[in-house]
C-alpha cells in the first residue's frame, strides 16, 4: 500500500511560500518567525487567512535559539526547544500582557509548566508542546488497561509475561531501558536526577538521584531473577528489528515511546496497541525537549508577533489548527508535534482526534516537568546524553563508579562535548 508523506501538498506550498517570503524586506505589519517545525507554516498560513490586518512569515532555521545567541538581527517571533533558559532572560519581552489584555487565560495552562516560562518575576516565554513517555503493548482482553501503573504493577507484568517460558531460555524479554535511551532519560528523572542548569548555563543534575536510577534498574532486574549479561545477550540478538513489531509478534511484552513517536507508528500496526504511562505510579515525567515560544526585545513587529501569539495559544486558535491538520490528513502529531500546553485542548480537543488518548491522560498534578535547561540541550541529549545513559546501563554498578574499566564520568563526558564546542 503506497505511504501518505508526512506532510501535505498544501502545507509543502505553505511552507514554501514562507521560506520566500523570508528573503523579503521588513513591511509594517508582518512578523518574521524563526522555527524548526516546518508545520508551523501551515499555523502562519491559517492566521493569515483569518485576518488581513497582520501577517506570519516563516523563515525555517535548524536550531533557532542557537542562532538567536548570535545573531545582530532579530525576528519577531520565535518558537523552539528549551528557550526559557538563563542566556535568554535578556533577549525576549516580557509576555504578561496577553493574559492582561490579550484574552488568553493563565487557567488553561498547566500551571508548573507555565511556571517554567517565569524568570525574574517576568513571562518571558510561553510553553507551547511537551510529551510523555508510554510503554505500549499488544492489546488483550486481559490487557492493563490503567493507564498510570506502579512499578510493582509492572514488574508482575513483566514476572507474569516471562515466568512460563522459563529461566535461561532467553526467547522473550518482557522489557528492559537498554531498547532507548529515551526511557534512561525517563527513569533517571522519576529517580531524581533532576537535570537543569547552573548559575553558568552548564547542565547540573542531582548525583545521588542518578545513581538512584541505576540501581533501581538492578533491583528490577533481581525481582525478575535475570541479570545484566542476560539483558544484554538478548537485546543485541533481537532488537535489531522495530519494538512495535517485536511487541506484536510476542517477543517483547512493552515497547518504549513517547506521545509522538507512539502515533508515528503506522495505523495498522497502532491499532492492535495500546499503553500506559512510564511512572513511578504517581508521577509522569515530561520529555524534556519542550517547545516555547517568545518575542525578542529586539524585533521589529511586536504588535504582529504578539496577535498571533495571542491566537495560537487561544483555545479556537488551536483547535482551528487541529481541524485543519485533520482535515487535509496532515501526519503531524498534535500541537507543535506534541500534546498542547493547555489542558482544555488536551482533555476536549485532542482526544477527539486521537481516540486512544481519550480516558487515559494524566491529571495535570501528576506530570513532573523539567527545569530549564542549557540552551546547548537540543544537540547535548541526543549526541551525549543519551550515549552515555546507554553505555552506564550496560557496564552496571553506580553511576560514579563500579562500571569497570573505560568508564567515563558524566561531567568529564560533558567538559569533552563543551570543549569540542568551544565553550569551556
Amino acid at each position: 500500500m503506497k505511504k501518505r508523506p508526512p506532510l501535505s501538498a498544501a502545507l509543502c506550498c505553505a511552507l514554501l511560500f514562507s521560506l520566500l517570503a523570508g528573503g523579503c524586506s521588513p513591511k509594517d505589519g508582518t512578523a518574521e518567525m524563526w522555527t524548526a517545525i516546518p508545520e508551523l507554516a501551515a499555523y502562519a498560513d491559517l492566521f493569515n487567512a483569518r485576518q488581513n490586518k497582520y501577517r506570519v512569515k516563516v523563515v525555517y532555521k535548524e536550531n533557532p535559539g542557537r542562532e538567536l545567541l548570535g545573531t545582530q538581527e532579530f525576528p519577531d517571533l520565535i518558537v523552539d526547544q528549551n528557550l526559557n533558559g538563563r542566556r535568554y532572560s535578556l533577549l525576549f519581552s516580557d509576555l504578561s500582557f496577553l493574559f492582561d489584555r490579550g484574552g488568553l487565560s493563565r487557567e488553561d495552562f498547566y500551571p508548573s509548566l507555565l511556571d517554567l516560562s517565569v524568570s525574574n518575576n517576568q513571562l518571558l516565554t510561553l510553553p507551547l508542546s511537551f510529551n510523555l513517555p508510554l510503554l505500549y503493548y499488544k492489546k488483550s482482553p486481559n490487557g492493563p488497561e490503567d493507564p498510570l501503573k506502579t512499578p510493582e504493577e509492572i514488574q508482575g507484568l513483566l514476572r507474569e509475561f516471562e515466568s512460563p517460558r522459563g529461566r535461561g531460555n532467553f526467547q522473550t524479554w518482557g522489557f528492559s531501558p537498554l531498547w532507548n535511551g529515551g526511557a534512561l532519560l525517563a527513569l533517571a528523572q522519576l529517580a531524581g536526577a533532576d537535570f537543569g542548569e547552573d548559575q553558568n548555563s552548564y547542565p547540573r543534575w542531582d548525583q545521588e538521584g542518578l545513581e538512584r536510577s541505576f540501581a533501581l534498574q538492578e533491583e528490577e532486574r533481581r525481582g525478575r531473577n535475570k541479570t545484566l549479561n542476560d539483558e544484554i545477550r538478548f537485546t543485541d540478538k533481537y532488537l535489531g528489528q522495530p519494538l512495535p513489531k517485536l511487541v506484536l509478534e510476542g517477543r517483547i511484552l512493552l515497547g518504549f515511546a513517547d506521545t509522538r513517536e507512539f502515533h508515528r507508528i503506522p495505523p495498522e500496526e497502532r491499532q492492535d496497541l495500546h499503553f500506559f504511562w512510564l511512572s513511578d505510579g504517581q508521577r509522569v515525567p515530561a520529555n524534556t525537549d519542550i517547545y516555547f515560544a517568545a518575542i525578542p526585545r529586539k524585533g521589529t513587529d511586536k504588535k504582529a508577533g504578539a496577535e498571533f501569539l495571542a491566537w495560537l495559544f487561544s483555545r479556537r486558535g488551536q483547535e482551528e489548527i487541529l481541524e485543519y491538520f485533520q482535515f487535509n490528513r496532515i501526519r503531524s502529531f498534535g500541537i507543535a508535534r506534541g500534546l498542547s500546553s493547555l489542558i482544555p485542548i488536551n482533555e476536549l480537543v485532542m482526544v477527539r482526534h486521537y481516540p486512544l488518548l481519550l480516558g487515559a491522560l494524566p491529571p495535570a498534578r501528576s506530570i513532573l516537568f523539567p527545569q530549564a535547561l542549557p540552551p546547548e540541550w537540543k544537540d547535548l541529549r541526543p549526541g551525549l546524553l543519551i550515549p552515555w545513559l546507554l553505555d552506564r546501563a550496560r557496564r552496571g554498578g553506580a553511576a560514579s563508579g563500579g562500571g569497570g574499566a573505560g568508564e567515563i564520568i558524566l561531567e568529564e563526558a560533558l567538559r569533552t562535548w563543551y570543549n569540542q564546542q568551544g565553550r569551556y
